[in-house]
C-alpha cells in the first residue's frame, strides 16, 4: 500500500466535521503513514471544513502553517498518491490564496453577461403550478436558519462562469444530488406551464449545482454563483434548513404535474398541446386517442408509447448498432458510425438512440441518408419515419439562406431521420434518430448531439 502520508504531521480543526467524514480522514491518513498531532506548531499541515477567514480566526491562531480543506486529503486517496494542494488551500486573511484568485479570473468573461437570475420572474398566468412564498421573493429569517452554518467563499476549485461549457459536467452528480433532484422537479413543471425562461434559469442554475466541488452549506454561497439569483436562492436555504423544498413537493404530488408529464412524453406532443389536452379534461391516452384534432404524427406517438417508454440497456443499443454498422458499411463501407445522445454520456438506460453517421468524401452525403434509410425499410427493421429532414446539394452549398421548417427535436440543418426501429431481439419498436454529417462538421456534429454532462468513452 502506497504511504505517501509517510512522515507528514497532521493537525486537524475538528469543528462542524461530521463524525463520519472525520473518522475516514483520520483512517486515510494514518492509513498512508501520515500522523495526527495535537499541536499546531507540530504539523506539517492543517486540516478543516471551514472557509471562511472570520470563522477560521476563532479556532486558529496566527501561524504560517500551510490550512487545507480536507478533501484534500480525499483527492490524495482518490489518485493514490500527494498531490498538490495549491487548489484546497484557505487563507486566514480576507484575501482568497493565489490559487484561488486565479480561478476566479477565468471567469472574467462570464461577468460580460447578463445575470441569469434576472430572466427568473416571468409572468403569471392561471395555469401555473401552486407556488411557495420562495416564488413571491420572501426569505427565511435568520433565526429559522441559526442551525446553519453561514459560509460565504466559493469552493476554491469552482469555476465560477456562465458559459457552462468550461466546467466538466458528470453524469451524475458527486455532490448535493438530491438538492439537485428537486430543482429539476421545479424546472420541469415551469417547462410544462409554458414558463421557457424560467426553466431555463432553473436548467443554469442546476448545471452549476451538479459540478460544484461540495454540498453546498448557506444560502449566501449559493448566491454567489452565477446563474442561482434569489429566487432559486430562497428554495436552496429551504433545503438546508428542511431538507426538502415544499413547492417540489406539492407538485410532484399533484394531478397536474402527472398528467402533464405522462402526456408530453408520447413523441410528437409538445408542453403546448400537452396543456391543451389536459385543459379539455384529458386525463388519460385513451381520452387522447379521441382527440378528432390529432396530427398524423400525434397519432403515431401515442401508438408507439408503450414501445418508446420501455428502455434501452446498452446491449440493446449495441444490438441496433451491430445492425446499422453492417448495412450502412454495405453500402459505403469507409462510413463513421457513432453513437452519441445520452449512451455516448455513459448512461445505463436511455430512451432513444443517436447515430451520427459521416464519410470521408463530402459529397457522398448528399445521399447517404436516403439510401440508408431504404435499405432500412427493405429490410424491415424500419417500421415508421417520424421526421424526415433532407437538404438538396444545392442548398447545402449555401446552407445559410436555407429555411428548415420547425420540429422539436431539430437542432442544425444536418440530413436526419427519426424513426421507429423494430429490434429482432424484442421485437419492440425502438427510437432511433440517424443524423448525417459532412466529414468537415462530422466533429461538432458529435460534440452537439452528446448533449451535456459528457462522459465520454
Amino acid at each position: 500500500m502506497s504511504r505517501f502520508f509517510k512522515n507528514w504531521k497532521f493537525y486537524i480543526i475538528d469543528i462542524k466535521i461530521p463524525k463520519d467524514r472525520l473518522e475516514t480522514c483520520n483512517n486515510q491518513i494514518i492509513t498512508h503513514g501520515g500522523q495526527l498531532v495535537d499541536n499546531i506548531e507540530c504539523a506539517d499541515v492543517v486540516l478543516t471544513i471551514l472557509k471562511t477567514p472570520i470563522r477560521l480566526a476563532r479556532y486558529v491562531p496566527e501561524t504560517r502553517k500551510p490550512i487545507c480543506s480536507i478533501d484534500w486529503v480525499a483527492e490524495c486517496q482518490k489518485n493514490g498518491k500527494r498531490v498538490p494542494y495549491d487548489g484546497y488551500l484557505i487563507s486566514l486573511n480576507s484575501e482568497m490564496p493565489h490559487e484561488t484568485s486565479r480561478s476566479f479570473q477565468k471567469d472574467e468573461l462570464g461577468d460580460l453577461m447578463i445575470d441569469i437570475s434576472q430572466s427568473e420572474s416571468s409572468s403569471s398566468n392561471e395555469s401555473h403550478f401552486p407556488r411557495t412564498s420562495s416564488d413571491l421573493g420572501q426569505s427565511f429569517t435568520d433565526e429559522q436558519n441559526s442551525d446553519i452554518e453561514i459560509v460565504d467563499d466559493l469552493h476554491p476549485r469552482f469555476l465560477n462562469t456562465k458559459y457552462e461549457c468550461f466546467r466538466p459536467t458528470p453524469l451524475t452528480p458527486v455532490h448535493n444530488q438530491s438538492l439537485v433532484e428537486l430543482l429539476q422537479v421545479i424546472e420541469h413543471a415551469r417547462e410544462l406551464d409554458g414558463e421557457g425562461k424560467s426553466a431555463l434559469a432553473y436548467r443554469h442554475a442546476i448545471s452549476a449545482l451538479k459540478v460544484y466541488p461540495c454540498d453546498i452549506r448557506s444560502y449566501n454561497e449559493a448566491r454567489k454563483i452565477i446563474g442561482i439569483g434569489p429566487k432559486i436562492g430562497n428554495y436552496i436555504r429551504e433545503f438546508l434548513s428542511t431538507g426538502s423544498i415544499t413547492e417540489a413537493e406539492e407538485i410532484m404530488a399533484s394531478e397536474k404535474y402527472q398528467t402533464l408529464d405522462l402526456f408530453s412524453s408520447v413523441y410528437g406532443v409538445g408542453h403546448k398541446t400537452a396543456l391543451s389536452w389536459y385543459r379539455k379534461g384529458y386525463r388519460s391516452m385513451r381520452e387522447c386517442n379521441c382527440d378528432p384534432h390529432l396530427t398524423h404524427l400525434q397519432r403515431l406517438g401515442l401508438e408507439l408509447f408503450d414501445d418508446f417508454q420501455k428502455k434501452m440497456s446498452r446491449q440493446d443499443i449495441q444490438e441496433i448498432l451491430n445492425i446499422l454498422d453492417k448495412e450502412v458499411r454495405s453500402i459505403y463501407p469507409d462510413c463513421i458510425i457513432t453513437p452519441v445522445g445520452g449512451y455516448r454520456r455513459g448512461k445505463e438506460f436511455n430512451g432513444d438512440l443517436d447515430v451520427v453517421i459521416s464519410h470521408p468524401q463530402e459529397e457522398v452525403a448528399n445521399n447517404l441518408l436516403n439510401d440508408i434509410v431504404e435499405r432500412l425499410i427493405d429490410l424491415g427493421y424500419l417500421k415508421h419515419k417520424l421526421f424526415y429532414g433532407q437538404l438538396s446539394a444545392k442548398n447545402k452549398k449555401n446552407i445559410s439562406h436555407v429555411h428548415f421548417s420547425f420540429h422539436r427535436n431539430v437542432m442544425d440543418k444536418l440530413d436526419k431521420c427519426f424513426c421507429a426501429f423494430i429490434q429482432p431481439s424484442s421485437q419492440i419498436c425502438r427510437q432511433v434518430d440517424l443524423i448525417i454529417a459532412p466529414y468537415s462538421q462530422y466533429p461538432t456534429a458529435v460534440l452537439g448531439w452528446t448533449g451535456e454532462e459528457c462522459l465520454l468513452f
